[in-house]
C-alpha cells in the first residue's frame, strides 16, 4: 500500500530531478513558484497539475501518483492515455487516432515541453509557427 510519504518522495523527485526547473514547472502549470514549493512540502496537488508536472518533468503520471511502472515517460501519448484512464476522463478526437496522429501529438507535446523548459525560445516558436502556417496554406 502506497503512503503519503512515498507519494511526497516521488513528487519531490519529479520536481527536483525532472527535465525542468521549478520556475519552468510553475509557468507550465500556470501557478506560482510558491505553489510548487507547497506541493513539495505538503504533497497537495491537483490531478491536472500532477499531469502537467508529469509532462514537463518527464516522469510518468502513474509513477508519481502510485509508484507503479517505470519512472520516466517513454511515450507522451501513452502517459496521456494512462492519465485519462486513471482519472476516468473523457477525450474526444476530431478523427480516429492512428499512428500518424500519434506522431503529430508527440511532436506537439515535444514542442510544448521544449518551449516550457526554454529549450525553444519565444522567437523560435514564432518562426516555427510561421513555417507551419506556410505548409498549411498550400
Amino acid at each position: 500500500m502506497d503512503t503519503h510519504e512515498g507519494f511526497l518522495n516521488r513528487l519531490n523527485e519529479a520536481i527536483k530531478d525532472g527535465d525542468a526547473k521549478q520556475v519552468r514547472i510553475a509557468e507550465y502549470c500556470d501557478v506560482s513558484e510558491q505553489a510548487v514549493a507547497r506541493w513539495k512540502r505538503k504533497g497537495q496537488i491537483s490531478k491536472n497539475n500532477l499531469f502537467s508536472l508529469s509532462e514537463i518533468s518527464g516522469y510518468r503520471y502513474l509513477w508519481i501518483k502510485h509508484g507503479t511502472g517505470t519512472k520516466r515517460i517513454s511515450s507522451v501519448s501513452e502517459n496521456r492515455r494512462e492519465y485519462m484512464e486513471e482519472e476516468n476522463a473523457k477525450v474526444y478526437y476530431a478523427r480516429d487516432t492512428d499512428t500518424e496522429s500519434s506522431e503529430v501529438e508527440q511532436l506537439i507535446e515535444a514542442i510544448r515541453k521544449a518551449h516550457a523548459t526554454k529549450v525553444l525560445s519565444d522567437q523560435s516558436i514564432t518562426h516555427l509557427a510561421s513555417f507551419i502556417k506556410t505548409l498549411t496554406n498550400r
